[in-house]
């Protein structure tokens, strides 16, 4: 029921608006739960990263809109010495819009598109300062 119910939730609404719009609940929302989620990892003396895992619909979204509407909040946010890991441009490169092999039912990732993400985020922590 709680699935179903997300579903109908989520029809017909774009998440861009949300997260454009800085005033928006949702975008304090996912500002604030960042920058806490960050300040606990920091006084536990843990390394902290916001990683953007992106479906497939907003892969296309960015290639129509030319820019990921999530880059406001992640550049603002990296700007304010967050660490962001977005993997949009591994996966775009890699061509998983149109290759229907990175992807499960329902918009989940394939092991090939979770293989990619795996890579992706280990070289990113090997490179860590």
């Amino acid at each position: 029921t709680r699935l179903a119910l997300s579903v109908h939730e989520r029809r017909d609404r774009d998440p861009a608006a949300w997260i454009l719009d800085e005033q928006s609940e949702i975008h304090r929302l996912i500002d604030a739960l960042v920058r806490e989620t960050r300040r606990e990892a920091s006084e536990m003396n843990a390394a902290f990263a916001l990683v953007v895992l992106p479906g497939r619909e907003d892969l296309a979204d960015r290639a129509e809109r030319g820019v990921a509407y999530w880059r406001a909040i992640t550049d603002e946010l990296a700007a304010d010495g967050v660490r962001v890991l977005d993997l949009t441009d591994a996966l775009v490169a890699a061509g998983a819009l149109d290759d229907d092999s990175f992807w499960m039912p329902g918009g989940h990732y394939s092991p090939k598109a979770n293989a990619l993400v795996a890579r992706e985020l280990a070289k990113e922590w090997e490179e860590a300062p």
